[in-house]
């Protein structure tokens, strides 16, 4: 069976490649992707245009794409998944964030944006990311019919 693909879209190149590292270590196919910068350094694709952020969500598939709704740059987390026509039903929302507010900001963007999941802050304790993560899959298994 195929690994699970996953995108970790975020402006903070350290929760990227963060993320992208738990996952991969329990088998997960990923794509790091952060927004505001060009180019590429160790597994993390950064982009600051739309256009391109979108294309490379779409030539990954991801079955899963975690996202942060408020990146700092000219498009936010439902401009990517629109653009890359990433069904709503396949992004999950993330706060990586410790601030109160802006979590609180964060969740009501996705709520509004009636995507798969709104997860709270990134927990700090990697077996609580691994089962936010693992709940997440099995959400979207169930929702698109992949196993």
């Amino acid at each position: 069976m195929a690994a699970k693909k996953v995108i970790v879209v975020d402006d903070d190149e350290m929760v990227v490649a963060g993320m992208c590292i738990l996952l991969k270590e329990q088998g997960y196919d990923t794509l790091g992707l952060a927004i505001g910068k060009s180019g590429e350094k160790q597994g993390v694709v950064y982009s600051s245009n739309l256009e391109h952020a979108a294309g490379l969500v779409r030539g990954f598939k991801p079955n899963l794409v975690l996202l942060d709704h408020t990146l700092i740059s000219a498009f936010n987390g439902t401009d990517l998944a629109k653009a890359a026509k990433v069904p709503k039903k396949r992004c999950i929302s993330i706060s990586t964030t410790y601030r109160q507010e802006e979590a609180c900001a964060d969740m009501l963007l996705a709520d509004k944006s009636k995507l798969a999941g709104v997860g709270a802050a990134i927990p700090t304790e990697r077996e609580e990311i691994q089962a936010d993560i693992d709940r997440f899959l099995k959400q979207v298994a169930k929702v698109t019919g992949t196993k």
